[in-house]
């Protein structure tokens, strides 16, 4: 995945915690120093696309422990019932 693939899920993620934290300047500010840092990050913006959390996808990743080789992870989310903004991501190993 290019870095531009992933950022399209993080900014639709990004979207829908702003709307659901309005008030929160610190989400605000981190939406401003991503979208003035990258053009592809702005055209993303413009899709207009939210989205709760990643929970399902599959990531590629590189980690320094695994001498350098492409780890293959699905993302899993959990939330409690009682509170949806608290969540624990676990990335569980996809083999190849």
């Amino acid at each position: 995945m290019s870095a531009v693939a992933g950022a399209a899920p993080f900014l639709a993620q990004l979207r829908f915690a702003i709307a659901a934290h309005s008030e929160s300047e610190d989400l605000q500010q981190l939406l401003e120093e991503v979208l003035d840092g990258s053009a592809e990050a702005r055209e993303l913006w413009h899709l207009n696309e939210a989205r709760v959390h990643s929970d399902g996808d599959i990531r590629r990743l590189r980690l320094p422990n695994h001498h350098d080789d492409e780890i293959r992870v699905r993302i899993m989310s959990f939330a409690p019932l009682s509170n949806w903004d608290l969540r624990a991501i676990v990335l569980m190993r996809i083999s190849t």
